[in-house]
């Protein structure tokens, strides 16, 4: 291992009107390489994109809260906010996550679509910008007891901001996942009832309308989700009884849900005695050669898979894994957050960089390897050092001054037990 192994390219800071420096945190990099972040504590919080030089591309029109934006098929950015800050300041129970909110690739606001009750979920975006979305609400009913859904429906919203089409799904009783769009247009969901699951089919006019029943797989998502061609892995910590539970790797097949194969990590105890069939479930990483590498949920242990299921190694928990490198290897944050380090694909620390890091900060590996992160005001860029780091050089200074008085010591000490030399 060596230490370094990164140097900063650039630190960028940006600042109010008032000469305040802003707080940032990252989101991701886009399509075209944009760093996409957001002004979180700024008088005007918004979105920030900068390029990989470390300029601003531009700022969009102020957020609400902290929504993440979502890069369309025609290249746009489309989130859901909460409404205008008129409408929740002097009552904040009138915020909630009800504005979808669209702008161009520049950043430029295009439209925005608000509903009155209830939240908004943005379910899938067309390549023309028409945005597939569900509208929820629900209320107690004091005489009933129970809590009713008052809507539930899936809205079309067209690329003007205007609602094309709605789908009422209350006599339905079911639970969505997975929305998409199909190849020919069509959009899809699966959906679950008592019946079973079944997949959802609507026009992209709205005008038809199937339901077929299947068992269909339901993906799950999350920020790490390792999936290699149609294969998705996940790792499960299930409580089998009342004292002890056990950590599998699960690969599954994302066109029929069937398990293609699961490998156990390691058994583990259940001190809460969490009840039988309950499971913790968190994501993967797979780089380019189809290696999967995962944490066991508890922070104990980091491992590496191949593709087929077999451990390639297991190490003592090596920190929560940020991202693979193009070129191979893995990113991951030190436990103590200290620290990045590059993991070998055997596992061996390549190298390690030293950060500062807090609950606020986020990291972002790009294609070419550069690694982007924040802290405070600060957003940096390292990349791979060209030589050694100055940490590495600092220690060699030192070295070689103690080597040098070292040397300087002995020869005179040397010297002094000869006493003078002859001539």
């Amino acid at each position: 291992m060596r230490a370094g192994g990164m140097e900063n390219k650039w630190v960028f800071h940006d600042t109010d009107s008032y000469g305040n420096r802003q707080e940032f945190r990252l989101l991701y990099i886009d399509s075209r390489g944009s760093i996409i972040g957001h002004e979180s504590w700024s008088a005007q919080p918004c979105f920030v994109a900068i390029d990989p030089n470390g300029t601003i591309l531009w700022k969009s029109v102020r957020t609400n809260a902290l929504p993440w934006p979502v890069e369309g098929p025609d290249g746009g950015y489309y989130y859901v906010d909460w409404q205008d800050r008129s409408v929740w300041e002097n009552d904040p129970s009138l915020a909630a996550w009800c504005n979808i909110t669209t702008l161009d690739a520049n950043g430029n606001f295009r439209w925005d679509y608000v509903v009155a009750n209830g939240t908004l979920d943005l379910w899938s975006i067309y390549p023309d910008g028409e945005v597939i979305a569900h509208h929820f609400d629900y209320y107690f009913n004091e005489s009933l007891q129970r809590w009713v859904t008052a809507v539930d429906r899936i809205i079309a919203i067209s690329n003007d901001g205007t609602e094309s089409w709605s789908l009422d799904l209350r006599s339905l009783n079911v639970s969505m996942q997975n929305p998409r769009v199909s190849d020919n247009g069509t959009f899809l969901v699966n959906a679950y009832n008592a019946s079973g699951t079944c997949e959802i089919g609507i026009s992209e006019d709205g005008s038809q309308f199937y339901v077929v029943e299947k068992d269909y797989f339901f993906v799950y998502r999350e920020l790490l989700s390792g999936t290699n061609g149609t294969t998705y892995y996940e790792v499960r910590k299930e409580f089998i009884d009342n004292e002890t539970s056990v950590i599998s790797v699960y690969a599954m097949s994302m066109i029929d849900g069937s398990l293609l194969w699961k490998t156990l990590l390691h058994y583990s105890d259940n001190p809460d005695h969490t009840m039988e069939g309950v499971a913790t479930v968190t994501g993967t990483l797979v780089d380019d050669e189809g290696r999967i590498y995962c944490d066991d949920v508890e922070d104990k242990f980091s491992y590496s898979l191949n593709s087929s299921g077999a451990i390639l190694w297991q190490k003592p928990f090596l920190g929560p894994m940020i991202d693979v490198f193009p070129s191979g290897g893995l990113l991951a944050l030190d436990h103590d957050y200290s620290s990045i380090m590059r993991i070998n694909v055997d596992g061996s620390i390549a190298w390690r960089h030293y950060v500062r890091f807090d609950g606020y900060s986020s990291m972002l590996l790009a294609s070419d390897e550069t690694v982007y992160y924040n802290y405070g005001t600060s957003i940096f860029a390292l990349v791979p050092s060209t030589g050694l780091s100055k940490n590495v050089l600092f220690l060699l200074v030192l070295v070689a001054v103690d080597i040098v008085a070292v040397i300087s010591y002995g020869v005179e000490h040397w010297t002094r037990r000869r006493g003078p030399s002859k001539a």
